[in-house]
């Protein structure tokens, strides 16, 4: 058993949920989740903080984070039948637990939500997409009202920081070749110039920002939602953009696009200029947001693997710069 396991462990003695063990860990990104079961209780989902993308600069400022996600999640459980996770507060009344970890000294933030029931499809069908636009618009609408709660405090993803942050790594990776670097930085100020054009209001708000195949699943025709850990005050189209960034830049599957709007649109009206801003947005998931991780790395080997992932990312920028959008 391991410092994260431990504290999983210990997490999970502060609720009430008699005869609960651990029975599945799952490692992401920035947490480890584990699948608890409680008998006649049901199952949950026990989340632990790995540090490794926490965005503040202490835990308090991360605990602040969490509890409005939180609260989020609450008020959808509250305000609509969207099946997402539940909450759950300890003995003590509180919904974040801070497991004190013996190798730092900083308090691991541990969460206890109810687990979302269903098939994980391996490949999501237009149906599965139809389903997918239908909740992610129904989150937009809950979303906008729930702000003017003023619970939503989370930070903030409008891509306006992702050009500038390119422009810099650049100028600080001697590795990359100078034509390289000039198309690089002609996509991502492309890219800034889409999203200087994209309006806010009833467009901008809290958004899920995650809402891919692996984070629903389906029982039967209903749909559950889940992994809101990385929820951001953002742009509807960024949104909407996720469950498609796996699809080729371009309109090569039309059927599956269309699906996703018209799930959406039964709710309510798309963004401005959707289709074409989401083209631009999937670009730069899949292509600027990788790039500005490894321009950012520090002490980067230059291997051939990485060699001909900067060519093929080129290779993308360059598509990107010809495309209309």
């Amino acid at each position: 058993m391991d410092i994260v396991d431990r504290a999983a462990q210990s997490a999970l003695d502060r609720y009430d949920l008699r005869g609960a063990r651990i029975e599945q860990r799952y490692a992401g990104e920035c947490n480890v989740v584990y699948r608890v079961s409680a008998g006649a209780l049901g199952e949950f989902a026990l989340r632990v903080s790995t540090y490794r993308y926490l965005r503040g600069t202490d835990v308090e400022s991360d605990r602040a984070e969490i509890a409005a996600e939180l609260h989020w999640l609450s008020a959808l459980r509250h305000d609509t039948d969207i099946r997402a996770p539940v909450p759950l507060a300890a003995r003590d009344g509180s919904l974040v637990q801070g497991i004190a970890d013996p190798a730092t000294g900083r308090a691991r933030l541990c969460v206890l939500l109810s687990w979302v029931a269903g098939e994980e499809v391996e490949t999501l069908t237009d149906d599965h997409l139809r389903r997918i636009g239908v909740v992610i618009a129904r989150l937009h609408d809950h979303a906008l009202r729930f702000a003017q709660d003023g619970h939503a405090q989370r930070p903030t993803n409008d891509w306006t920081r992702l050009a500038p942050d390119i422009h810099r790594a650049l100028g600080e990776a001697t590795w990359v070749a100078d034509g390289d670097g000039e198309t690089i930085r002609a996509a991502a100020d492309k890219l800034a110039t889409t999203v200087a054009a994209m309006p806010r209001g009833e467009q901008f708000s809290l958004i899920h920002a995650d809402v891919q195949r692996r984070n629903v699943r389906f029982v039967g025709a209903d749909i559950g939602v889940f992994d809101f850990d990385e929820c951001v005050l953002g742009f509807h189209v960024a949104d909407i953009a996720k469950p498609l960034i796996n699809l080729p830049l371009g309109r090569e599957r039309d059927s599956q696009r269309d699906a996703l709007f018209s799930g959406y649109q039964s709710v309510r009206a798309l963004p401005e200029a959707c289709s074409q801003r989401i083209e631009s947005i999937r670009f730069a998931y899949r292509q600027l947001v990788p790039m500005a991780w490894a321009l950012n790395e520090p002490n980067r080997a230059m291997g051939a693997e990485n060699t001909d992932i900067l060519a093929a990312q080129v290779r993308a920028c360059r598509e990107y710069l010809r495309a209309d959008v």
